[in-house]
């Protein structure tokens, strides 16, 4: 098994690792809010420091981080290119008489179209919300009940 089925799920694998390595080092947001007022710095709030706080502005340290941060990108998409380089090997292979048929999901039919569904509206309403930046939420620490 682990002879064909990683060597199908290799490409997958590395573009899913690639991608969140990659998140990983363009985070701003988190590591901005909570780590930055203790003194702890990643890659992207180090490039904000550099550019935004700092007097004076030191363009050549964020540019560094920059490029550093390309090389690390390039160099994955190079591993890459070079571990799917040939596409020949991850095809599967059918026979002439299939064909694919749906799954009867039986009773779960209603039950996996409802989670379906509400799955799907959680997270719309969720990028709503971000997206209006956050009129709809408030911040309750700071509310205080006047009688």
């Amino acid at each position: 098994m682990r002879r064909v089925t990683f060597r199908l799920m290799l490409p997958g694998i590395l573009s899913a690792g690639i991608y969140a390595a990659t998140t990983c080092f363009d985070t701003f947001e988190v590591p901005a809010v909570l780590g930055m007022p203790r003194g702890i710095h990643v890659f992207a709030t180090k490039i904000y420091t550099a550019v935004a706080t700092e007097i004076p502005v030191q363009y050549g340290m964020a540019s560094t981080f920059g490029t550093l941060l390309l090389a690390i990108a390039v160099m994955w998409v190079y591993l890459y290119g070079r571990a799917t380089s040939r596409v020949e090997a991850y095809a599967t292979v059918t026979g002439k008489g299939y064909r694919s048929r749906p799954t009867d999901l039986g009773k779960w039919k209603y039950g996996g179209t409802t989670l379906f569904i509400i799955y799907f509206l959680s997270l719309s309403l969720r990028r709503c919300v971000s997206w209006s930046g956050g009129v709809f939420c408030q911040d309750t620490s700071r509310l205080q009940l006047r009688l």
